[in-house]
């Protein structure tokens, strides 16, 4: 079905699409927009490259200061959280068969994801950021990508395979779920040869034993097909990660709740579907609404809609903690910036204890420094808080290319 776009108020992206019938086929030969996207969407790159050294091997940060609050003496891998929840858990064990470290994690990302969306999925998860990277620099042209557009569909499909592997764990006794190498799932882990790889490459530790047939079928699967062949490079988050899926559900019972979700205005669309080919989970419809039990808090649908259509939003519920986060975390800004002003001093005195043998009296500057170092913090410190100042810094730093340019 061909689309007119408006003749008025078309954004600068489309301009050279006014007053022309256009189709999904024509939109996607439009210049990329991609370095646009980053920047308006920055933090979610940045926490998609922080996800990898948070949480793989061996960097595996965020296991490693686990271990060390718990006092437990192992080695931070990947395996030791295993946040693609071990199905184990779901056939019958318990959590404590998984560990409290990744029953703690399971249970504090479906938690964020209830009240704040599937930030850890669209945000921090190395394994999704890493076939959606493939998916965008593999120059391969969209129609040989494959997209469902029915959203029914797509959830039908990721939670017909949640429940079959639950299935298979509660039919082999939940043996088959264990997240072993050598046990039959085990081998069917992205997040496992993610962490192999890398530890071949930062520290050539990777047994080459570890390589059959089995992981290099997943490899394929989680890459080529999930990743390269498939809109937005997601198909292992939508498909084949169960704790994707939970977060999923998760997210879509508070939506349901009045808490976070992504809200469409229909009244704003001006059916370009950009916000379709953007979206990496195939969440929105083909009535532009997104699907809650896909989405994954991305927003690339509103860094992408030109048109201000879509905004993350809480309901009534959902109001009443945003602002109580808001007032925790003003608390915590007001502390950090009462112990700031308070270290001003101490600050002078420890930057002006070398010379404090000869005594300001017999010093050319007169004591300059100890009042000059109190001055200057402390001034820098009412600067970024004032309204104003950051207004009048904002501007200056737009003018300052302009006058090199000039």
């Amino acid at each position: 079905m061909a689309l007119k776009v408006p003749k008025l108020n078309v954004p600068d992206g489309l301009k050279n699409l006014r007053g022309k019938d256009i189709s999904l086929s024509l939109l996607r030969t439009l210049p990329s927009r991609m370095p646009k996207t980053v920047k308006n969407n920055y933090e979610r790159y940045l926490g998609l490259a922080l996800g990898f050294f948070l949480f793989v091997a061996p960097f595996a940060v965020f296991t490693w200061f686990a271990f060390g609050l718990t006092g437990t003496d192992a080695a931070a891998t990947i395996h030791a959280i295993c946040y693609r929840l071990p199905l184990e858990w779901l056939t019958g064990g318990s959590a404590a068969t998984v560990g409290p470290i990744a029953a703690a994690f399971v249970i504090g990302v479906l938690a964020v994801a209830l009240v704040f969306g599937p930030l850890f999925c669209g945000r921090l998860c190395p394994v999704g950021a890493v076939s959606e990277f493939v998916s965008r620099v593999v120059p391969l042209p969209a129609k040989y990508r494959m997209r469902i557009k029915d959203t029914r569909i797509t959830a039908s499909l990721r939670y017909g395979f949640l429940a079959g592997f639950i299935i298979m764990g509660w039919a082999a006794g939940g043996q088959a779920a264990q997240c072993t190498y050598g046990v039959d799932l085990g081998r069917y882990c992205s997040s496992s040869i993610l962490e192999y790889v890398s530890l071949g490459l930062f520290t050539g530790a990777a047994p080459a034993a570890y390589w059959n047939t089995g992981l290099l079928l997943t490899l394929f699967t989680w890459l080529v097909l999930g990743g390269v062949l498939m809109v937005g490079g997601r198909g292992w988050c939508m498909f084949f990660c169960p704790l994707g899926a939970l977060s999923g559900l998760s997210h879509a019972l508070g939506s349901r709740l009045g808490l976070y979700h992504i809200k469409f205005d229909e009244g704003k669309c001006r059916h370009c579907r950009r916000c379709e080919v953007s979206c990496p989970m195939w969440a929105i419809g083909l009535d532009r609404k997104v699907e809650p039990s896909l989405c994954m808090g991305c927003r690339e649908c509103v860094h992408n809609c030109s048109f201000k259509a879509y905004n993350g939003s809480f309901g009534r519920a959902g109001q009443k903690i945003g602002d109580a986060v808001k007032d925790l975390v003003g608390r915590i800004r007001s502390v950090g910036t009462f112990a700031l002003a308070s270290s001003t001093a101490p600050v002078a005195a420890v930057v002006t204890g070398p010379c404090a043998s000869i005594g300001c009296g017999s010093c050319p500057l007169g004591g300059a420094c100890a009042i000059a170092m109190p001055l200057l913090f402390g001034g820098m410190l009412v600067t970024k808080q004032s309204s104003r100042a950051r207004m009048f810094l904002a501007r200056l730093r737009e003018r300052l290319p302009r006058l090199r340019k000039g």
